[in-house]
């Protein structure tokens, strides 16, 4: 005979040290579905459609009785960067779930999708748990001494609560990951319900209500990011409502393409040797003397930009735009989002599909290959993007 602290029964683990192990297989099942979606490299549109479907599915039979694992933000948020295939500090987890305004489509957030599970189990689909709790409470006064009764009702050498005590938590909306701006709506949401109006998913209103009480953090992101890597040096650039208003509106305009390629560069995912701390750290791959290979430089870079307006056959104007510009944040311009997906998409063609010969002009300080060759790619592109969506060009004022 075995004897153990903790065992499975119907894919819950019991037992005093059940707390420990509970969450191990489905945490490792969900890494497992994100590195093969990290692996399929599709589009990323692609990539978050499998995420909701395939990934986060796997968290919900667990977590009808079991709340999220205490390093849940931080799972979720490497899990949604590997399967997006986006730099390791691009973004905070409230940021890397609210993807709906940029790239047409949010992931579903998994400690909401947990707790929204449990919700729905604590209402609709589970039944008889609170005596269960009550129970147990009046044991805890009844043998626990004076200043654990009244503090806890886990039992000294269990790590956990019990399912029942879970239930009960989650049906008087005092789970941790409810804040208390949701409270209130996820009340409204429960007395629809229970008078038979409303939708019929119970848990997606629960996960809706929860994700709106979320903070939007994009503002004070890329604030961060436009003072940090585009200006240099912590500029005071401030991001406002009226900003991201106008943005957001030149970004419906532009493809989808487009629209992935601004959000990679805004939140400072471009594909080079410093960003990914890289063993070998690149020059400039274009030829500027004493330039990094980095986003702030490429930005900036005229060679790359001189290349990308030729090959677009675009004004002049469009020469002498500042990075700000570039990247519409305060000129709202199609054209010069579209300018940006060029370079973004020459850029990253040359990067990762040529490499051998950036590392032979690097060598020989020769970059006239380089120069050829990403002209014609950034021609490709602007015929490609042309062909989704195509605006007339329109000269901008010089400075």
């Amino acid at each position: 005979m075995k004897i153990q602290a903790s065992a499975k029964y119907l894919g819950m683990f019991l037992g005093p040290e059940a707390g420990a192990v509970q969450w191990d297989k489905p945490i490792e099942k969900f890494k497992g579905r994100v590195a093969e979606i990290n692996f399929n490299s599709g589009p990323i549109s692609f990539a978050i459609r499998q995420f909701n479907c395939k990934a986060v599915s796997v968290l919900g039979y667990k977590a009808q009785m079991v709340p999220p694992p205490n390093k849940i933000i931080r799972i979720e948020l490497s899990a949604i960067l590997t399967a997006l295939k986006l730099a390791g500090n691009s973004m905070n987890a409230d940021c890397a779930y609210d993807l709906k305004d940029w790239l047409g489509l949010d992931p579903i957030r998994p400690s909401l999708y947990m707790v929204a599970n449990m919700l729905r189990a604590a209402f609709r689909t589970l039944v008889d748990y609170a005596p269960m709790h009550n129970e147990l409470r009046s044991l805890a006064v009844a043998c626990l001494v004076y200043a654990q009764a009244f503090t806890t009702i886990i039992p000294p050498g269990w790590d956990s609560s019990a399912f029942c005590s879970n239930l009960f938590e989650a049906s008087q909306l005092h789970s941790k990951c409810i804040t208390g701006d949701a409270r209130a709506p996820l009340s409204s949401i429960l007395q629809d319900w229970r008078n038979g109006t409303g939708a019929k998913s119970l848990q997606k209103r629960f996960y809706n209500c929860l994700r709106e009480s979320c903070v939007d953090g994009w503002r004070a992101l890329i604030s961060h990011k436009v003072n940090n890597v585009v200006i240099g040096d912590g500029g005071d650039f401030v991001f406002g409502p009226q900003h991201k208003h106008e943005l957001l509106t030149v970004l419906k305009k532009a493809p989808a393409s487009i629209r992935t390629s601004f959000f990679k560069t805004i939140i400072n995912s471009w594909a080079t040797s410093h960003r990914y701390q890289e063993h070998v750290l690149l020059p400039c791959i274009f030829g500027c003397v004493g330039e990094k290979d980095d986003l702030q430089h490429y930005l900036g870079c005229d060679p790359m930009w001189t290349c990308a307006v030729t090959a677009s056959d675009l004004p002049p104007g469009f020469l002498s735009l500042s990075p700000m510009q570039r990247l519409c944040i305060i000129s709202h311009d199609v054209n010069a989002l579209k300018l940006l997906g060029v370079v973004f998409r020459g850029h990253h063609s040359l990067r990762l599909g040529h490499r051998y010969l950036i590392d032979k002009c690097v060598a020989s300080q020769d970059f006239t290959e380089i120069i050829l060759l990403f002209t014609h790619l950034c021609g490709d592109a602007w015929r490609h993007i042309s062909g989704e969506t195509y605006q007339r060009p329109t000269p901008l004022c010089q400075g």
